[in-house]
């Protein structure tokens, strides 16, 4: 598959196939967003000329960075007291 897979009809397609095509690929960006990929990643699948172009349209879908932050807090604190309770039971 190419890399602009999802180009909207030209500007004399049925408004029908537009909204639809405009919907999936709505959907497709959502998917790479929640699968977590590289924004830089989605911009190119998209075919957007630049990043502020892929924030500006799907910004509100990224976690922020206070909901990566306590995520990844919170399982280093899950690994670290897994880990001492096998070092535990082990002895």
């Amino acid at each position: 598959m190419g890399s602009n897979v999802f180009r909207l009809p030209g500007r004399g397609a049925d408004p029908g196939a537009r909204g639809l095509v405009r919907a999936v690929r709505h959907f497709y960006a959502s998917v790479l967003i929640a699968a977590n990929l590289n924004p830089k990643v989605i911009q190119a699948r998209l075919g957007h000329a630049s990043i502020t172009e892929t924030m500006d349209t799907y910004g509100h879908l990224f976690a922020d960075s206070e909901d990566l932050g306590r995520g990844a807090v919170e399982a280093a604190l899950d690994d670290a007291l897994a880990e001492q309770e096998r070092n535990t039971s082990a002895q």
